[in-house]
């Protein structure tokens, strides 16, 4: 029985190698084509307006050729060669492209060098122009970022005069990250560009699933340990992204989430940038949303202005590091509430300020303008709080008053008493060498 099924599994295999050498020979002409058109790249006086047409009628012909027979191919051979198979058809499918995209090109480069055939003198010159190729946006498969991407590609592809089959190719190109892949071997051998795209659109185009992703977006916004231009500004961009996203869905901020936003937004917030936003707020007034906004971006610019500066003298250079050694002045208030950790507000450095170098080096009374000029407390030098509210039960060092001893000043300086020499004593008797003896064995 099975010597009778031989001549028939010979004759699959031979139509089989025929359409596959069918199949190569439509690669083959698209192939000379591609090639006519490189050549004509260099050289445009080989090329015409008249062949371009040729050429693309050509290659749509061929390509529905190249689908048919790759139909008849996998009819034919094994499931385990599909995979095989559609490799191939990828790979016509890109050489196909890339002749299509030549077409395009050429044609707006022949356009501009017709001249018109009746022409007269005072007739006005109409210059065509090449129309500009915005670049192509791209699609990482995040749902927050599908309304943008969806605007810019349906300006400048979907609304284009472009075949399917670029439209296709550039909607493949786009989408990456999670996104890519989606375009398979079977919607580029449909050719259906516009049910690509509404499929496309149902998957991502989910307006609870965005407006989700917006809301948990900014209930969980990293907070910034430290007060730094970085991180305050990748925290104003990311509730601007979010807020952008719920705006494009049709959802504004009024009061009610104004204020949410507002308290959601300053507890991610050092500590110091929240006591500049707390003094910046009138008091009894309820915080403005768009306001606080205004503010953050203020301190980025304020941030970025300082970090950009050049270097401060006292980190020049040659000149003396400051001590590391506490002064006594500042021993004596170290057991007070430890103050913030972040920058100090006289020169900006990391240390709390009490060990400023550049504080002091003032005078006492300069001290005192600098700290009245800051609103800190005179006696601990923290912010948030005057010196009758002060918790520390730490005073001067020098007088016991409920200031700094950075901050004391000397009113009636006390002079120095000059060290008087005592005379020195002799013994009123004189000592013999008897006694001394004995004393010395005692």
């Amino acid at each position: 029985m099975g010597l009778d099924h031989t001549p028939e599994k010979k004759d699959e295999e031979t139509d089989l190698k025929l359409r596959i050498h069918q199949r190569g020979q439509i690669k083959r002409r698209v192939t000379l084509i591609n090639r006519s058109l490189m050549e004509a790249e260099d050289d445009a006086t080989k090329m015409s307006l008249t062949l371009l047409k040729v050429f693309q009628k050509k290659l749509d012909v061929h390509y529905q050729e190249y689908t048919a027979v790759h139909r008849e191919i996998l009819e034919a051979c094994p499931a385990s060669k599909f995979e095989e198979q559609d490799e191939m058809l990828m790979a016509f499918d890109s050489l196909h492209i890339e002749a299509l995209e030549r077409i395009e090109l050429l044609s707006a480069k022949l356009t501009p060098t017709l001249a018109p055939i009746h022409s007269t003198v005072n007739a006005p010159v109409i210059v065509q122009q090449q129309p500009l190729r915005a670049p192509i946006p791209s699609f990482d498969g995040k749902v927050e970022n599908w309304p943008k991407f969806r605007t810019m590609f349906e300006d400048i592809v979907v609304r284009s005069n472009e075949s399917d089959a670029m439209k296709l190719h550039h909607l493949d190109k786009a989408l990456i990250g999670d996104a890519s892949g989606w375009i398979t071997a079977k919607i580029i051998q449909d050719n259906n560009f516009h049910q690509t795209w509404k499929q496309l659109k149902d998957q991502f185009e989910n307006p609870r699933v965005i407006v989700d992703t917006h809301l948990a977006g900014l209930l969980e916004l990293k907070p910034i340990p430290k007060r730094n231009h970085k991180d305050l500004m990748e925290l104003v961009k990311t509730i601007h992204r979010h807020i952008g996203g719920l705006e494009y869905q049709g959802i504004q901020v009024d009061a009610m989430s104004g204020l949410l936003l507002t308290k959601i937004i300053t507890a991610r917030l050092d500590d110091q940038t929240l006591q500049l936003w707390e003094r910046a707020q009138e008091h009894g007034q309820l915080p403005d949303f768009n306001e606080t906004m205004k503010f953050l971006q203020s301190e980025c610019q304020v941030l970025e202005r300082f970090q950009n500066r050049p270097q401060a003298a006292t980190g020049k250079e040659g000149s003396p590091k400051p001590s590391t050694s506490k002064l006594p002045s500042q021993r004596s208030h170290a057991a007070s509430p430890a103050p913030s950790l972040h920058s100090c507000f006289i020169c900006g450095e990391s240390h709390r300020h009490f060990e400023c170098p550049v504080f002091n080096k003032l005078e006492p009374a300069r001290r005192s303008e600098k700290v009245k000029e800051l609103k800190l407390c005179f006696n601990c030098l923290r912010s948030g709080h005057r010196s009758r509210e002060c918790q520390s039960n730490k005073t001067c060092s020098k007088c016991h008053r409920k200031h700094h001893t950075l901050l004391h000043e000397d009113t009636n300086p006390v002079p120095a008493k000059p060290t008087i020499p005592m005379p020195r004593q002799t013994p009123p008797y004189p000592i013999t060498d008897r006694f001394s003896r004995r004393l010395r064995c005692l």
